[in-house]
């Protein structure tokens, strides 16, 4: 029985979508967030509390491993806490990673303009003095976060 070169690149296709499928997702490098507005980078806090701003520093409670999901979307989890960023309507939070949840995906902005949209809420991290709020996608500079190497 004689094996046409189609079918054989058929199935390659296919056993290569489904091992993509399957992967897991893969990690960039850690990377920081700050502020357009003023440089403040965005801390790591523990379970269930808002993270903050704080002067960018490097440190691990500033550095998020930035984790793809499919589609555009990431993950953060903080290098210090091991905790995930996700994000409610009014609050960004803290919470036990998993990338099912779609209040945990991220996105920078699908016009390319720096913001960090939640994928959940449709809302985007705002700068509130010290604070981090969630709040429907504007032009103000305070939705614009730098995406540094860590």
């Amino acid at each position: 029985m004689r094996t046409s070169p189609r079918r054989i690149t058929v199935a390659v296709a296919a056993v290569a979508a489904a091992a993509a499928v399957a992967a897991p997702a893969q990690a960039d490098a850690a990377v920081r967030y700050t502020s357009v507005l003023d440089g403040r980078a965005i801390v790591g806090t523990s379970l269930g509390t808002v993270p903050m701003l704080a002067t960018s520093s490097g440190s691990a409670t500033q550095q998020w491993i930035k984790t793809s999901v499919g589609g555009g979307f990431f993950t953060l989890r903080n290098v210090s806490s091991g905790r995930c960023l996700a994000g409610s309507s009014f609050l960004p939070f803290m919470t036990t990673c998993d990338a099912t949840k779609q209040n945990q995906h991220w996105h920078r902005g699908f016009v390319g303009d720096k913001r960090l949209e939640n994928r959940s809420s449709r809302t985007a991290l705002t700068a509130s003095g010290f604070r981090l709020q969630m709040r429907v996608l504007s032009g103000l500079q305070s939705q614009r976060w730098n995406e540094l190497a860590a």
